[in-house]
């Protein structure tokens, strides 16, 4: 069954650089990672760099977990997670805007 498709809504926000002058190149973007392995912290470490906040989630992306992502602009969702249609529902209701996918 096919989203509904709602009128004057965006499909990509375009997301400005961070004014701080320590880190001319971060993001004013938060983002939430779910399923975090250990094996991924090296790239964590580049993602706090890039990025104005990261939430490290070990837990896979669901309809129960969706919640901890709330106030956070990006979630990172592992290829196994679910993004069944309930579950992007749950996050455009948290506020997320943008999902990122990632696969080994």
């Amino acid at each position: 069954k096919p989203l509904p498709v709602e009128e004057n809504i965006p499909l990509a926000k375009e997301i400005a650089p961070s004014t701080d002058a320590a880190s001319p190149e971060k993001l004013d973007v938060s983002l939430a990672v779910f399923s975090v392995r250990p094996y991924m912290w090296s790239q964590l470490n580049i993602w706090k760099k890039s990025f104005t906040e990261v939430k490290v989630i070990e837990t896979p992306l669901s309809l129960m977990s969706a919640p901890l992502a709330k106030g956070y602009t990006a979630v990172c969702a592992f290829v196994n997670d679910d993004l069944s249609a309930e579950v992007i529902d749950a996050l455009a209701a948290n506020g997320n805007n943008a999902i990122a996918m990632r696969c080994a």
